[in-house]
């Protein structure tokens, strides 16, 4: 009888260490996870990305103003932080860094020079697993 008590209190000791052990990875895989995604989950990421891979590729000049646009909007909208922040440079050139309206940026640099017609190349570049920079060049 007293080695079946002693034979339970070991297999209870080793089952709270498994536990304890599980719990530990569970609360190490959130916190990595939410420390790569600046905060955002995966389905959240996967949102925020497709707004703007969309518009990947060769594009014209109009729709390259509609992702502008759509940065703005991203960039503007309440419960944007440094997180969610995206840039956008044309030619090499940062067409905004803290622009509010599409007034700001229309009136000079390089985005007055975007022609509706012309051809642009529009690359995603990532910070982790983020959008966080897109490239314009014309072709």
């Amino acid at each position: 009888m007293e080695n079946a008590s002693k034979a339970l209190i070991i297999a209870g000791a080793i089952l709270l260490a498994i536990l304890i052990i599980s719990l530990g990875i569970f609360v190490y895989r959130q916190a990595s996870g939410a420390i790569n995604s600046g905060g955002m989950d995966e389905v959240q990421l996967a949102t925020f990305n497709a707004k703007f891979r969309q518009y990947e590729g060769t594009q014209t000049g109009s729709v390259v103003k509609d992702l502008i646009n759509t940065v703005l909007t991203n960039n503007n909208a309440e419960e944007a932080s440094e997180d969610t922040y995206v840039d956008v440079t044309i030619g090499g050139t940062t067409v905004f860094k803290n622009a509010t309206t599409p007034t700001e940026i229309n009136a000079e640099g390089p985005y007055k020079d975007i022609k509706k017609t012309k051809k642009y190349t529009v690359t995603c570049k990532m910070n982790g697993s983020r959008i966080n920079l897109i490239e314009v060049v014309a072709k």
